[in-house]
């Protein structure tokens, strides 16, 4: 089960609920007990970053190393 978010088509609530994956796109009940909340897409932000870096970053905030 994942937990997916989902917006009432009647009275426009948005909420959460867990639902396995076989049964995500069908219409889940809202709080206020509509069995219209369709699933909404959820948009993801993440940043790559160049892991020679971050070694050398982690490897800095260790007392008597030194990495160059």
């Amino acid at each position: 089960m994942a937990l997916y978010q989902y917006q009432c088509s009647e009275c426009q609530e948005t909420f959460e609920a867990f639902v396995t994956v076989d049964h995500r796109d069908e219409a889940q009940t809202c709080p206020n007990g509509h069995l219209k909340g369709l699933r909404l897409m959820a948009a993801v932000k993440f940043q790559m970053e160049d892991r020679r870096q971050s070694f050398r970053k982690a490897m800095s905030k260790t007392p008597g190393k030194h990495f160059t």
